[in-house]
């Protein structure tokens, strides 16, 4: 089964916000970072099972994104897969667990 991507509101701002933070200290790093977020994608759109769940019967797995510390959380759905967050490995963690599912 074919499942698109569904990027939500908030971890597409979480992106930009992160990408202007890296792009500040460093030309080009921001590009950098949106490429392996993309790239982290990617990966989870191609076998999403092979990413474990946070904790027994929690929907949400997790993604760690190359070369920077960053992790995505996503949710697997029947048809889709639905990031909710692009997180910060060390900052606020478990903020998103207050954002919608799928």
């Amino acid at each position: 089964m074919t499942r698109t991507l569904v990027v939500r509101a908030a971890a597409g701002a979480e992106i930009e916000a992160a990408a202007g933070w890296y792009e500040r200290r460093q030309p080009d790093l921001g590009g950098d970072f949106v490429v392996e977020v993309e790239a982290t994608f990617a990966r989870v759109l191609n076998a999403p099972f092979q990413f474990a769940v946070l904790k027994a019967g929690d929907p949400f797995r997790r993604a760690l994104v190359e070369r920077f510390p960053y992790h995505v959380f996503f949710e697997v759905l029947e048809d889709r897969v639905v990031v909710v967050a692009v997180a910060h490995e060390r900052r606020r963690p478990g903020y998103w667990r207050r954002r919608d599912p799928g």
